[in-house]
């Protein structure tokens, strides 16, 4: 039985283009081919384990074709690849190949294992992919642009490492893990890691003594790892089992000096038991030192009870009972510029000692600030917080207090507003630009305008748009840009466009040039015909462009819409004869060109796509 894995995902994620091309093939393997083959294009190899007792050199690329049945499981070890010449197992070019049980990789180093597939519906309870470190250290692992669905355990697996070896400078990227039970990506004891641009979705809780299951988990001991632009969704509830927990981003303890930022985390299910929980993004008791920076939550919790932003008030331990300075407290971890949009709770404060909580926006249904121990240390301040149609509402060792009650308290949060943030109705994170969050910020982080804006984006601040005095048919927008360029890809002028009398002027062409030391884009548009003088002109953009700071690989500040008159009161007279049709007229005069119909369609931006940079229209 051929099994297909929704190719259109596949192609749709790009992982097929993630394929080697075929000239950089070394071997291939066809689970259809007759046995005995020598690994050549013409007569590969049947079996990856075949492949992998060649065996590969440094440097070299397996590539796998699709077969009629799934690719059993297998293991690679006893070789390796060198720092400059990883070995690489991926899908051969054009191929979507199946594997349908474990993949283990054990004892070896720098290897990459790109474009695979993973599909779990005839296996029973082994974990997709599992690195392990027994015999040897384990270093230069990549897992790139693989697909993972329909597993019933962990999805990736790297660690712990055994024996007092190591497990280090592990890339995972890019990947689609889907439909898996406990973790979609879990580091244990590593060293040095990166895990940025995977989407995980529909992680599920199981019986097997797992109390809590996350779409991201750093395990115990994990050092120095980079978790940025993921996308964690859609995590159900776990109504068959008591007290478990559910996750987005889970860092447990000993897992310290890391970075996790522009995560988007949605949709993260409560439990409906007592002790039931869901949780954003949670740093366990003893997890310590992590910067948690420019991450957005959406509907977290709502269903019952969890945070969105939660340190040391995971419930495992810890809340009660020990001192602070014990070593389950969490030490020196800050939380600075998030978005949490429809959260139970906002943030959670539990075992802390040091902790730093700034410039954040908390939108939260029942509980914006919860802290629970008297003899916790954190500082909070420079917050924007607003509730959903209840009074305002902290938590203070369980006492419930308004604002001035939670402020006298705690000792903190004296410069934090309440009030409507006026996040964008578009993507529903961006500050509008006359909103309370705009310039609100006492970071020095890079920024527009006076100061950076509260929570995860700053939307693009727009500073003129004139028309060249010596070529009326050149309209200059300047953007100011220095948070997260350039623009997202457009098609053609798409969202830009000049009118005149309310009518569009066609447009020839975009470019766009970045003075990057001033920090500005020029975006030039060129039209069919030039404006002329005391013309009722404008430039309208409806909305669409984005920067690509990537919250969740794809979330960016957009810009919001705006009509900005243009001065043509220096230009030229309009000439008696137009040449053109100026306006998008027909040679009658008798209709006008819908900008998607002129002549720039797709291509005329391609200046705006490769190096176009915008942001944000601004009153100031």
């Amino acid at each position: 039985m051929r099994i297909r894995v929704g190719l259109a995902v596949l192609v749709g994620a790009g992982l097929l283009g993630w394929s080697p091309c075929a000239d950089a093939c070394q071997w291939f393997v066809d689970g259809d081919a007759e046995p005995g083959g020598d690994g050549t294009a013409s007569s590969p190899f049947d079996s990856i384990a075949q492949a992998l007792a060649a065996p590969p050199s440094p440097g070299d690329v397996v590539c796998l074709q699709e077969a009629d049945e799934p690719y059993p499981g297998f293991m690679i070890t006893g070789v390796d690849g060198t720092a400059q010449l990883p070995i690489e197992l991926a899908a051969a070019p054009g191929h979507a190949p199946i594997i349908g049980d474990t993949v283990v990789v054990r004892d070896v180093s720098h290897w990459v294992l790109r474009g695979l597939t993973w599909d779990g519906r005839e296996v029973g309870e082994g974990r997709a992919l599992t690195v392990e470190a027994i015999g040897a250290d384990v270093i230069g692992l990549e897992v790139r642009g693989c697909t993972i669905v329909h597993w019933p355990n962990h999805g990736v697996v790297v660690g712990p490492p055994q024996n007092g070896l190591a497990i280090r400078d592990v890339v995972v990227a890019d990947n689609r893990i889907r439909d898996v039970t406990y973790a979609g990506i879990e580091l244990d004891g590593v060293d040095d890691g990166e895990v940025v641009g995977n989407v995980v979705e529909q992680v599920r809780c199981g019986d097997n003594g797992y109390n809590s299951y996350a779409g991201i988990q750093l395990g115990y001991g994990a050092q120095r790892i980079t978790v940025a632009h993921n996308t964690v969704r859609d995590q159900p509830e776990c109504l068959e089992l008591e007290g478990v927990h559910t996750q987005g981003i889970e860092v447990r303890e000993g897992a310290a000096d890391g970075e996790i930022h522009h995560n988007l985390i949605e949709d993260i299910r409560s439990i409906s038991t007592p002790s039931g929980f869901a949780g954003g993004i949670s740093l366990h008791d003893g997890a310590s030192r992590w910067w948690v920076h420019h991450n957005v939550t959406r509907a977290i919790g709502l269903q019952g009870g969890g945070c969105s932003l939660c340190d040391a008030a995971d419930h495992y331990a810890g809340n009660a009972g020990d001192d602070c300075d014990a070593p389950g407290c969490n030490a020196d971890n800050r939380w600075e510029h998030n978005t949490v949009v429809d959260a139970a709770t906002g943030i959670r404060l539990g075992k802390t000692l040091g902790t730093v909580v700034s410039s954040n926006v908390v939108v939260a249904h029942t509980t914006l600030v919860q802290a629970f121990r008297d003899d916790a240390e954190f500082t909070i301040d420079h917050q924007l917080y607003w509730q959903h149609g209840n009074p305002l509402l902290f938590k203070r060792n369980g006492d419930r207090a308004s604002l001035e009650e939670w402020q006298g308290a705690c000792e903190c949060d004296a410069a934090s507003q309440v009030a409507d943030p006026r996040l964008d109705v578009g993507d529903g994170v961006t500050p509008m630009p006359d909103g309370p969050a705009i310039d609100a910020a006492p970071s020095l982080l890079p920024h527009h305008g006076a100061a950076p804006d509260l929570g995860a984006l700053e939307a693009p601040v727009v500073r003129a748009a004139t028309v060249e005095a010596s070529d009326p048919s050149r309209v200059r927008l300047t953007v100011e840009s220095r948070v997260a360029p350039p623009l997202e890809p457009l098609g053609g002028c798409e969202g830009l466009e000049v009118q005149v009398g309310g009518q569009v002027v066609v447009a020839t062409g975009c470019t766009a040039t970045l003075d990057e030391p001033a920090g500005e884009v020029t975006v030039m548009l060129s039209l069919l015909e030039p404006l002329w003088r005391d013309a009722e002109a404008t430039l309208v953009h409806t909305g669409t462009l984005t920067d690509v700071a990537r919250i969740g690989g794809r979330m960016g500040a957009r810009v919001p819409g705006f009509v900005l008159a243009l001065d043509t009161s220096g230009l030229p007279e309009r000439m008696d004869e137009p040449v053109g049709n100026g306006l998008g007229e027909d040679e009658d005069g008798c209709h006008l060109v819908p900008a998607a119909e002129g002549p720039l369609g797709l291509l005329g931006l391609v200046g705006l796509l490769a190096l176009g940079w915008h942001r944000r229209p601004k009153n100031r």
